[in-house]
């Protein structure tokens, strides 16, 4: 009996540990980002890459105003 609730518990625990990790988002692109002649704007696209690359940069870079 306790070697059947120690295996049940460990199954329960696994299945909890690989379902709670965060879910990927779907590969959709937003509607804003196609041009009306079907083309793609690659900055809205991928803005929070961007924005992500920025904030990298900008992070080490030092104010000589302050």
């Amino acid at each position: 009996m306790k070697k059947f609730i120690s295996v049940s518990f460990l199954i329960i625990l696994a299945a909890l540990i690989f379902n709670c990790k965060e879910k990927k988002k779907p590969p959709w692109i937003d509607m804003r980002a196609v041009q009306p002649d079907g083309s793609y704007d690659d900055k809205f696209i991928f803005r929070k890459e961007i924005e992500e690359e920025q904030r990298r940069t900008n992070r080490y870079k030092k104010d000589h105003f302050e």
